[in-house]
């Protein structure tokens, strides 16, 4: 069987994480072998602690189990809101929605993540909405934070501050 091989290549290497997923996903799915799946996601986490998949899959598993706690703290590990939000918002920015870019890196901000670099988005955005007085509020903070290139949007478009 399936499970058989996958195994077996763990015998041979006890640190491949495609062979734990694999058995686990086919446990998983066997429903009557939860525990036996719950055991191989979590040693793909032991191997790598950020492995998004195998933390999803065990926020399912206890959520299955009804243990809710449990797997909204691994639901929460298999992602990362505050770098999804600063990544939405850099799209965003880059796709001319400065108003939704805004409240992504509002969010970023609020959560104190990637400060200087949400803070000169934001600010950038802010100027494309023509709204001076917030973007160089924001370039402020960015520039306090080490921005070199808040520095570059303060003097060319922040000279009142």
């Amino acid at each position: 069987t399936l499970i058989n091989i996958l195994t077996k290549t763990l015998m041979y290497d006890s640190n491949c994480i495609d062979a734990y997923l694999e058995r686990a996903d086919i446990y998983y799915i066997k429903d009557s072998t939860l525990i036996d799946a719950l055991n191989d996601y979590k040693k793909v986490i032991s191997i790598n602690a950020e492995n998004v998949y195998a933390n999803y899959r065990v926020g399912c598993v206890f959520f299955e189990c009804e243990s809710y706690d449990t797997a909204m703290y691994y639901f929460k590990r298999s992602i990362d809101f505050n770098l999804l939000k600063y990544k939405i918002g850099q799209s965003q920015y880059y796709s001319a929605d400065f108003v939704s870019s805004i409240a992504n890196f509002s969010f970023c901000i609020s959560n104190k993540y990637n400060l200087d670099k949400s803070f000169l988005y934001r600010g950038a955005a802010y100027l494309e909405l023509n709204k001076s007085d917030s973007a160089c509020l924001d370039f402020i903070e960015s520039n306090k934070l080490g921005s070199k290139d808040a520095a570059i949007y303060l003097k060319k478009y922040c000279q009142k501050f």
